[in-house]
């Protein structure tokens, strides 16, 4: 037994379900339930040698390599144009990463220089120079980085189809209905055989949440786990299985207990999709009135559709890395300013809050030459990143105020430890507001300004921070991984992250009361803002903003529409007072039982 399996069986056990079959635990990347066979598809692994290029045949050898990358830049930008035919613009904007990775002068203006220079054929010199930016993107911690490496992996075997030819570049999935695809990896270009209902679910080896298949899958509502250790290794073609896009499970030749278990679970969401028409425009409010505002996390513009689809009251979390991860030289203030302006345009005139850049300068060796840190996690990253870079930070700050003269905008500082971070933020947020008035640019002068609260230094600071600032975002992710001393990648530890913990729960009530007396207000945007076991906790702890994946707000909506304030408030008040995770975990379930039964006992809790 893997430790994958041992813990997620464990974590069975704890919901009291009983499992039968194997459990492979990953990561959950879009929500839903797929029970079918494994399909699986392996990446052909192209043969490449080193030839000798006699040296009056060089200039040829860089025309053929050139002809490889005009003839995969226009495959991609088919792809492109179908994926755009099928999800508008904005789905298609993520081929554009691809078309950039083949404009990079880090790769293809080294690899001409190199076949002239060294004498090797342009498949090998490729393929080497490629090798040495995968190495780098491997290397880094920073989950973004790992999952960019997938679209310079499919670039590269395009070109090198192309090359030693193995004819174009393309790669088709054959569409094997009621199946469920597994893969070490899938590529981008792999979404295109993704629609039409060919596949019900999606499980990889490698990838997480930020990776562009991940974000294709939520956008057609198609399950998927990624991140399976070995994954190869524990499945067979043709074996039964349940995907469980919720918990991030693959259940293996399951017992029909459980496969009539997750059936209840699917009709119920099917259920639940039926009637999103009515709960879509009806208000997020408790019996006796309390209303708690449900918005959307959202990683690309495309998603926005979905934050409308799902009845969003805004997006609480715009994360804006994505603009900076998938090239290979900094966007442009314009470049940005087009991007968050089209969210904000369709959101109007609901709220987009915009977290700037929450990256560590060891990400950034490409453009700035940055040193790579031997700890990101305790390193160079969010807000003291950007107060090191500062002309990186004024054109992204200068870039959301122009886009706030489209609709209701606010900023967010990530990983602030001290008020003197959040005071330079703010003097360098002025001086461009008044560059931009004098400019005679049109921008909202009067944008809120929020605080993320993810470090214990920020929550024992709250009140302090909460006179400097309009709003809180708590981030539980971050805020329990360094309440507990825990980190949040280390399968090994995972049974220690708990965001149920009775000392994250402490410290988002000390935020929640700082912000309250000086009358801010308080969004928390981690995965526990999604987890229907919190909902009732959180809001008794007086959170007046949940910030989550598009497609779990029916569900919170669902639950907050269902209890009072009063009972929100007892939850709360019994939880903060005990000693364990477990025991917050049974109050609640206990709860739950009580109040939805139905749900409870369709979900296995």
């Amino acid at each position: 037994m893997t430790p994958d399996e041992g813990q997620h069986k464990s974590d069975a056990g704890a919901r009291g379900v009983r499992r039968c079959g194997r459990v492979l635990k990953g990561i959950p990347v879009s929500a839903g339930v797929a029970i079918g066979r494994i399909t699986t598809v392996e990446a052909a692994d192209l043969h490449v040698i080193a030839r000798v290029i006699p040296e009056d045949e060089r200039d040829a050898e860089v025309e053929r390599f050139r002809r490889a990358i005009g003839e995969v830049t226009e495959e991609i930008r088919d792809i492109r144009d179908a994926m755009a035919d099928e999800l508008g613009d904005e789905g298609a904007a993520i081929f554009d990463a691809q078309l950039m990775i083949l404009q990079d002068p880090l790769v293809i203006e080294t690899t001409e220089n190199d076949i002239r220079k060294v004498g090797r054929n342009a498949e090998f010199t490729f393929r080497q120079n490629v090798l040495r930016v995968l190495e780098t993107f491997d290397s880094m911690q920073d989950g973004l980085f790992k999952e960019r490496a997938a679209d310079i992996r499919d670039v590269t075997q395009r070109v090198l189809r192309r090359l030693v030819g193995a004819g174009a570049g393309r790669e088709s999935l054959t569409p094997v209905h009621d199946s469920i695809l597994a893969a070490r990896e899938l590529t981008p270009s792999n979404t295109v055989a993704l629609g039409g209902g060919a596949f019900l679910g999606l499980v990889t080896e490698r990838g997480g949440t930020t990776s562009h298949v991940a974000i294709m899958a939520r956008a057609r509502q198609i399950p998927a786990v990624m991140g399976i250790r070995k994954l190869k290794g524990h499945i067979k073609p043709g074996t039964r299985a349940i995907l469980d896009g919720w918990r991030g499970c693959l259940i293996l030749d399951p017992s029909p207990e459980e496969v009539e278990r997750y059936e209840l679970v699917r009709s119920h969401y099917a259920a639940l999709r039926q009637q999103l028409g009515q709960l879509r425009e009806l208000p997020s409010i408790t019996e006796d009135g309390r209303e708690v505002h449900l918005h959307a996390n959202i990683e690309l513009p495309l998603e926005v559709e979905s934050c409308k689809k799902n009845g969003a009251s805004g997006v609480g979390l715009f994360r804006t890395e994505f603009f900076f991860v998938q090239r290979s030289k900094l966007p442009t203030e314009e470049e940005q300013f087009e991007a968050y302006r089209n969210v904000v345009r369709e959101m109007a005139p609901k709220p987009v809050t915009i977290r700037t850049m929450d990256l560590g300068g060891d990400k950034f060796a490409s453009y700035i030459g940055a040193d790579r840190e031997k700890n990101p996690f305790l390193g160079l990253r969010g807000i003291r990143f950007l107060l090191g870079h500062e002309e990186i930070f004024r054109s992204q700050l200068r870039a959301i105020l122009r886009a706030s003269s489209e609709g209701a905008v606010r900023i967010l500082f990530p990983m602030l430890s001290t008020v003197e971070e959040l005071w330079q933020a703010k003097g360098l947020l002025q001086s461009e507001r008044e560059r931009l008035q004098a400019e005679g640019v049109r921008f909202d002068p009067h944008i809120p300004l929020g605080a993320m609260i993810e470090t214990p230094a920020a929550v024992f600071m709250s009140d302090v921070l909460a006179k400097e600032c309009d709003f809180f975002s708590i981030g539980s992710n971050d805020l329990t991984q360094y309440a507990l001393a825990v980190d949040r990648t280390n399968a090994k530890l995972g049974y220690l992250f708990n965001p149920l913990h009775p000392s994250v729960l402490r410290a988002i009530r000390e935020t929640v009361q700082a912000a309250h007396r000086e009358g801010r207000w308080v969004s928390l945007c981690g995965e526990m803002a999604a987890d229907p076991l919190a909902t009732a906790l959180l809001v008794g702890l007086g959170i007046d903003d949940l910030s989550m994946s598009p497609a779990m707000i029916p569900e919170v909506k669902q639950i907050i529409r269902s209890i009072t304030l009063d009972e929100a408030h007892d939850i709360a008040t019994r939880a903060v007072r005990l000693s364990t995770s477990d025991e917050v975990v049974d109050l609640i379930k206990e709860f739950m039982r009580e109040r939805f039964a139905d749900l409870f006992e369709v979900k296995g809790w």
